[in-house]
Protein backbone atom coordinates (compact mmCIF):
# COMPACT_ATOMS: atom_id res chain seq x y z
CA UNK A 1 0.00 0.00 0.00
CA UNK A 2 1.44 3.35 -1.04
CA UNK A 3 1.76 6.29 1.37
CA UNK A 4 -1.16 8.15 -0.22
CA UNK A 5 -3.47 5.15 0.20
CA UNK A 6 -2.31 4.61 3.79
CA UNK A 7 -3.03 8.25 4.64
CA UNK A 8 -6.48 7.93 3.03
CA UNK A 9 -7.24 4.74 5.03
CA UNK A 10 -5.93 6.30 8.27
CA UNK A 11 -8.23 9.29 7.71
CA UNK A 12 -11.24 7.00 7.29
CA UNK A 13 -10.32 5.00 10.41
CA UNK A 14 -9.90 8.20 12.42
CA UNK A 15 -13.35 9.44 11.34
CA UNK A 16 -14.91 6.27 12.83
CA UNK A 17 -12.72 6.04 15.95
CA UNK A 18 -15.26 7.59 18.33
CA UNK A 19 -18.08 5.29 17.14
CA UNK A 20 -15.84 2.21 17.24
CA UNK A 21 -14.88 2.83 20.87
CA UNK A 22 -18.46 3.38 22.02
CA UNK A 23 -19.56 1.01 24.80
CA UNK A 24 -21.93 -1.69 23.54
CA UNK A 25 -22.05 -3.84 26.65
CA UNK A 26 -20.07 -5.57 29.38
CA UNK A 27 -18.67 -9.10 29.59
CA UNK A 28 -18.41 -10.36 33.16
CA UNK A 29 -16.25 -13.35 32.22
CA UNK A 30 -13.59 -14.10 29.61
CA UNK A 31 -15.07 -16.03 26.69
CA UNK A 32 -12.99 -18.55 24.78
CA UNK A 33 -13.08 -19.74 21.20
CA UNK A 34 -9.39 -20.72 21.06
CA UNK A 35 -7.60 -22.67 23.77
CA UNK A 36 -4.09 -21.86 25.08
CA UNK A 37 -2.51 -23.81 22.20
CA UNK A 38 -4.49 -21.82 19.62
CA UNK A 39 -6.87 -24.71 18.81
CA UNK A 40 -10.28 -23.41 17.74
CA UNK A 41 -12.54 -25.35 20.12
CA UNK A 42 -15.66 -23.99 18.41
CA UNK A 43 -14.94 -26.28 15.46
CA UNK A 44 -15.31 -29.35 17.66
CA UNK A 45 -17.90 -28.49 20.30
CA UNK A 46 -20.32 -25.92 21.63
CA UNK A 47 -18.86 -23.00 23.56
CA UNK A 48 -20.10 -19.89 25.34
CA UNK A 49 -18.78 -17.30 22.90
CA UNK A 50 -20.40 -18.99 19.90
CA UNK A 51 -23.59 -19.44 21.95
CA UNK A 52 -23.60 -15.70 22.57
CA UNK A 53 -23.06 -14.94 18.86
CA UNK A 54 -25.76 -17.43 17.77
CA UNK A 55 -28.18 -15.97 20.36
CA UNK A 56 -27.48 -12.46 19.04
CA UNK A 57 -28.04 -13.55 15.42
CA UNK A 58 -31.28 -15.28 16.44
CA UNK A 59 -32.47 -12.14 18.23
CA UNK A 60 -31.56 -9.85 15.32
CA UNK A 61 -33.22 -12.23 12.84
CA UNK A 62 -36.35 -12.60 14.98
CA UNK A 63 -36.30 -16.37 14.45
CA UNK A 64 -37.00 -19.47 16.55
CA UNK A 65 -33.50 -20.79 15.95
CA UNK A 66 -30.11 -19.85 14.58
CA UNK A 67 -27.28 -21.91 13.13
CA UNK A 68 -23.90 -20.21 12.97
CA UNK A 69 -20.73 -21.36 11.26
CA UNK A 70 -18.08 -21.80 13.93
CA UNK A 71 -15.52 -20.21 11.64
CA UNK A 72 -17.35 -16.88 11.92
CA UNK A 73 -16.15 -16.35 15.49
CA UNK A 74 -12.45 -15.60 15.69
CA UNK A 75 -11.05 -14.10 18.91
CA UNK A 76 -11.28 -14.55 22.66
CA UNK A 77 -12.77 -11.46 24.32
CA UNK A 78 -11.72 -10.72 27.87
CA UNK A 79 -14.09 -9.63 30.61
CA UNK A 80 -14.76 -5.92 30.54
CA UNK A 81 -16.27 -3.24 28.34
CA UNK A 82 -17.45 -4.40 24.91
CA UNK A 83 -17.05 -1.87 22.09
CA UNK A 84 -17.79 -1.97 18.37
CA UNK A 85 -14.06 -2.62 17.86
CA UNK A 86 -14.12 -5.62 20.16
CA UNK A 87 -17.20 -6.99 18.37
CA UNK A 88 -15.38 -6.65 15.04
CA UNK A 89 -12.45 -8.53 16.53
CA UNK A 90 -14.79 -11.36 17.53
CA UNK A 91 -16.84 -11.35 14.29
CA UNK A 92 -14.43 -9.91 11.70
CA UNK A 93 -16.29 -11.01 8.57
CA UNK A 94 -19.20 -9.27 6.90
CA UNK A 95 -21.48 -12.29 7.24
CA UNK A 96 -25.10 -11.67 6.39
CA UNK A 97 -27.89 -12.89 8.64
CA UNK A 98 -30.22 -14.88 6.41
CA UNK A 99 -33.66 -15.97 7.59
CA UNK A 100 -35.54 -18.83 6.00
CA UNK A 101 -38.43 -21.16 6.69
CA UNK A 102 -37.21 -24.71 7.13
CA UNK A 103 -38.96 -28.00 7.63
CA UNK A 104 -38.37 -30.05 10.73
CA UNK A 105 -36.30 -32.41 8.59
CA UNK A 106 -34.05 -29.72 7.16
CA UNK A 107 -32.76 -28.72 10.60
CA UNK A 108 -31.32 -32.12 11.62
CA UNK A 109 -30.01 -32.51 8.05
CA UNK A 110 -28.14 -29.19 8.41
CA UNK A 111 -26.82 -30.27 11.81
CA UNK A 112 -25.77 -33.65 10.37
CA UNK A 113 -23.89 -31.90 7.58
CA UNK A 114 -22.24 -29.60 10.11
CA UNK A 115 -20.94 -32.40 12.33
CA UNK A 116 -19.95 -34.70 9.46
CA UNK A 117 -16.88 -32.84 8.29
CA UNK A 118 -13.70 -32.35 10.31
CA UNK A 119 -13.15 -28.85 11.71
CA UNK A 120 -16.84 -27.94 11.50
CA UNK A 121 -19.40 -27.76 14.22
CA UNK A 122 -22.71 -25.94 13.95
CA UNK A 123 -23.10 -23.39 16.72
CA UNK A 124 -26.79 -23.03 17.52
CA UNK A 125 -29.38 -21.02 19.40
CA UNK A 126 -32.85 -22.33 20.25
CA UNK A 127 -31.89 -25.87 19.19
CA UNK A 128 -30.61 -28.80 21.22
CA UNK A 129 -29.26 -32.03 19.78
CA UNK A 130 -27.02 -34.98 20.52
CA UNK A 131 -24.06 -36.16 18.44
CA UNK A 132 -22.87 -39.76 18.41
CA UNK A 133 -19.14 -39.28 17.84
CA UNK A 134 -18.67 -43.05 17.54
CA UNK A 135 -20.35 -43.07 14.12
CA UNK A 136 -18.72 -42.02 10.87
CA UNK A 137 -20.34 -39.16 8.98
CA UNK A 138 -22.80 -40.51 6.41
CA UNK A 139 -23.56 -37.30 4.54
CA UNK A 140 -23.69 -37.45 0.75
CA UNK A 141 -22.74 -34.24 -1.08
CA UNK A 142 -22.79 -33.24 -4.74
CA UNK A 143 -19.83 -32.08 -6.83
CA UNK A 144 -20.12 -28.59 -5.29
CA UNK A 145 -19.98 -30.04 -1.75
CA UNK A 146 -23.68 -29.23 -1.22
CA UNK A 147 -25.76 -31.50 1.02
CA UNK A 148 -27.75 -34.20 -0.82
CA UNK A 149 -28.76 -36.72 1.84
CA UNK A 150 -27.74 -38.83 4.80
CA UNK A 151 -27.03 -42.42 3.85
CA UNK A 152 -26.99 -44.78 6.78
CA UNK A 153 -27.20 -44.03 10.46
CA UNK A 154 -27.46 -40.41 11.57
CA UNK A 155 -24.87 -39.03 13.99
CA UNK A 156 -27.34 -36.33 15.09
CA UNK A 157 -30.32 -37.34 17.22
CA UNK A 158 -32.82 -35.83 19.64
CA UNK A 159 -32.95 -32.48 17.82
CA UNK A 160 -35.42 -30.19 19.54
CA UNK A 161 -36.54 -26.57 19.32
CA UNK A 162 -37.16 -25.47 22.87
CA UNK A 163 -38.78 -28.49 24.52
CA UNK A 164 -40.44 -29.76 21.35
CA UNK A 165 -39.24 -32.64 19.21
CA UNK A 166 -39.03 -31.65 15.56
CA UNK A 167 -41.87 -32.71 13.31
CA UNK A 168 -40.10 -33.53 10.00
CA UNK A 169 -42.97 -32.02 7.96
CA UNK A 170 -43.65 -28.88 10.02
CA UNK A 171 -42.14 -25.50 9.17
Amino acid sequence: MGPGMKAFMDEIAASYAKIMERKSGVLFDDLTVRDRDGFDISRAEENGLCDLAADAFRSIGGTQTAILSAGSVRNNPEAGIVTCNSILNILPYANDIVTAKMTGQMIPDALEYGVSIAARFPQVSGITFRVNRELQGNVRVDDRNQFVSVEGEHRVSDAMIGNETLDPKAE
